[in-house]
């Protein structure tokens, strides 16, 4: 075999391995970004190298997971209590803002002041009299280790009672796709452990159940951080997200679907650019249902979100996505929303942090309206776009903020 096609690690970088037959023109550039985010389409890749497999998996599990995870590992955490990386309503939520804001801190009060955790990168789901903490970790507080939480926690309203619950399934779970069924079914989606392994498994939780447990729905093909998640008429939507490539933050573009009923996935043409957390609806005023993902963000070389302000919809015929309308002056800080054919584009008022509608799209007649006359965002079906969690979780890594 010539040697340019040997197995060799240099550092951590990696040579051996294409994604061609042509030969390698350069000798220190990684060529498995696209076998990575792409595995379905692992059948044709074609590896000069015998021992490209192994060589492979150990760069995956051991190189390319080892930089992220030591850095998380030696981030020093404060003891206190951290910010929710996202807060998801349930589709059935009828109350408004402030209550839903009084009900979110008095459940985390609660977890520091009766639980004596201190948690971060976790999630809350709020329901009308609940609020559901969930995955994250926990910080020691004598020895400031990391550690993955032995329960989850609901905190219900009318008692004002926090009461542990089973944990996310999984070593620790952040980064995770959450979203809420019709009937308050809790779906938590992909993320990374605590080793910072990318997660492919999808839970679901019955919250109106007397003993509340997770149940496994059939994993994604691939694992994902950060996807968008949405149910809409009994259909799990599982669009976007990130990984890790060494100190890389790589998005990718996977559409995929499932009939709740069926258990089976079914994937739609990528997403391009690829991005994470974009919001996700669908058009169901016409014959045929139009799927829409809007905004979301991705990343520049140094990690930091970018936000990506634009509408698409999905052409069933040509199966391809194409771009309806750009999202005027879209940033991280922005919220989406949707219903009834519209979305709504929101930002945070700086007297009392509620959200406040600054301009709304119509899906049908495909145009913009001012916010004149708008009433506040807690009149409408409130789900906070996944692009207003931002880079939280990135931004604690690397600037020490929680």
């Amino acid at each position: 075999m010539n040697d340019r096609y040997l197995c060799n690690t240099i550092l951590t970088r990696i040579y051996c391995c294409q994604l061609s037959v042509e030969p390698l023109n350069q000798r220190f550039v990684e060529p498995i970004f696209q076998a990575y985010i792409k595995k379905p389409n692992l059948k044709v890749i074609h590896c000069l190298s015998n021992k490209c497999d192994n060589c492979l998996n150990e760069y995956f599990e051991k190189t390319l997971q080892l930089t992220h995870n030591q850095r998380f590992q030696n981030h020093k955490d404060t003891l206190e209590v951290g910010r929710p990386n996202a807060v998801v309503t349930s589709p059935n939520i009828t109350i408004n803002d402030d209550r839903m804001m009084h009900m979110q801190d008095d459940a985390i009060k609660k977890l520091q002041n009766d639980k004596k955790e201190i948690r971060k990168r976790y999630a809350l789901m709020q329901m009308n009299d609940s609020v559901f903490i969930l995955g994250g970790y926990i910080v020691d507080i004598e020895t400031g280790q990391k550690k993955i939480p032995k329960y989850d926690y609901i905190y219900n309203n009318n008692s004002k009672e926090l009461i542990s619950i089973p944990p996310v399934p999984g070593n620790g779970c952040m980064g995770f796709g959450l979203a809420a069924t019709d009937d308050d079914k809790i779906i938590v989606v992909g993320g990374h452990n605590l080793n910072y392994e990318t997660m492919s498994n999808v839970t679901i939780l019955d919250s109106k159940t007397d003993k509340l447990e997770w149940k496994n729905l059939p994993d994604m093909p691939n694992g994902s951080i950060g996807p968008g998640v949405s149910v809409i008429d009994n259909t799990l939507y599982v669009i976007g997200g990130f990984d890790f490539i060494g100190h890389e933050i790589v998005c990718n573009g996977d559409v995929l679907l499932m009939d709740l009923e069926k258990k089976q996935w079914k994937t739609l043409a990528d997403l391009d650019p690829p991005r994470a957390r974009p919001l996700i609806s669908v058009i169901d005023n016409t014959n045929s249902p139009t799927l829409i993902v809007a905004g979301g963000y991705n990343f520049d070389n140094k990690g930091k979100a970018v936000p990506y302000g634009k509408i698409e919809e999905y052409d069933m015929r040509k199966k391809k996505w194409k771009v309806i309308v750009d999202i005027p002056d879209f940033k991280t800080s922005n919220g989406l929303a949707t219903k009834n054919n519209k979305l709504y584009l929101m930002d945070s008022t700086n007297e009392t942090g509620e959200n406040q509608i600054i301009k709304e799209y119509n899906l049908l007649t495909r145009k913009w309206e001012s916010s004149s006359n708008m009433k506040q965002s807690n009149d409408h079906h409130n789900e906070k776009s996944q692009s207003k969690i931002k880079n939280e979780e990135f931004e604690s890594n690397e600037n020490g903020k929680n």
